[in-house]
């Protein structure tokens, strides 16, 4: 009985090993056909705006063009979705990485009139990671950061950290998104930081939730994408948030182990 049982588990997990496998070819594969297509439509609806600049005048001509981008967006975070589960995992110097990702964000936040500061300890050790995976959570993070504080709200509050004076100090900036990192036990914490009106606490409970958006616009996959591979690496992510004024502000940290054989491959 026991032999019986033992050989019906392991081929059941085979079975769902390939089903999942299966499962993840035909959503990358799916994601992959319909994008290319679109993406050309994109380009067409382009070139046909430059022939005939009458065109972007008409509040129809606007939709279709943000419906087709709306529709790539959604399916480029599926596929990061999909595929967050493979790393390809090396050593990484957090100080390097992080400076490299706000130097390749800053020229589109700032030119929103939004202060983009990095804050990083000159001793932090180095981590296990995947640097494109890695990268692209952040740079969702960093997204989300830019459009809460693209919103309009009565009251914008400086970063609360006396820590991190250097990213309060130029007073000439009032909308900021500050970047930092902490060496914390086994630990290293990445921060995205901004001070922006917070996110209300009835939306905490499903914000990582796929699909589940509260924005005007947007697919409701880009913390999806951050907390799988936050976990893929072996780590987490949690909201810090605060909606009252005269300090409101929204801080995630990505916490990624020290340990090199943490990522899961």
């Amino acid at each position: 009985m026991k032999e019986q049982t033992s050989v019906s588990c392991s081929s059941n997990c085979s079975a769902i090993k390939d089903l999942n496998h299966n499962y993840h070819y035909f959503v990358s594969k799916l994601s992959h056909e319909i994008r290319n297509p679109l993406t050309l439509v994109y380009s067409s609806l382009q070139l046909i705006e430059k022939n005939y600049p009458d065109l972007p005048d008409s509040n129809l001509w606007g939709q279709i063009k943000q419906d087709v981008q709306d529709i790539i967006l959604l399916l480029n975070d599926l596929s990061s979705l999909n595929n967050s589960s493979v790393l390809k995992p090396a050593m990484l110097n957090p100080a390097d990485f992080l400076t490299s990702v706000a130097a390749a964000c800053r020229p589109s936040i700032e030119s929103q009139g939004i202060l983009l500061s990095l804050e990083i300890p000159g001793d932090l050790p180095a981590v296990s990671a995947d640097a494109i995976k890695l990268k692209e959570a952040l740079i969702n993070l960093l997204r989300n950061a830019q459009e809460a504080l693209s919103e309009e709200t009565e009251h914008v509050s400086p970063i609360d950290s006396s820590a991190r004076k250097s990213a309060a100090a130029d007073t000439g900036h009032h909308r900021k998104i500050l970047i930092y990192a902490e060496h914390s036990e086994d630990f290293i914490r990445l921060h995205v930081r901004d001070n922006g009106p917070g996110i209300p606490s009835e939306y905490l409970n499903d914000v990582f939730d796929p699909f589940v958006t509260h924005k005007p616009s947007g697919t409701g996959l880009g913390l999806s994408i951050v907390k799988n591979i936050a976990k893929q690496h072996g780590g987490s992510v949690v909201i810090s948030t605060n909606t009252c004024p005269p300090v409101t502000y929204t801080d995630v940290c990505i916490s990624l182990p020290l340990s090199e054989s943490s990522p899961e491959n």
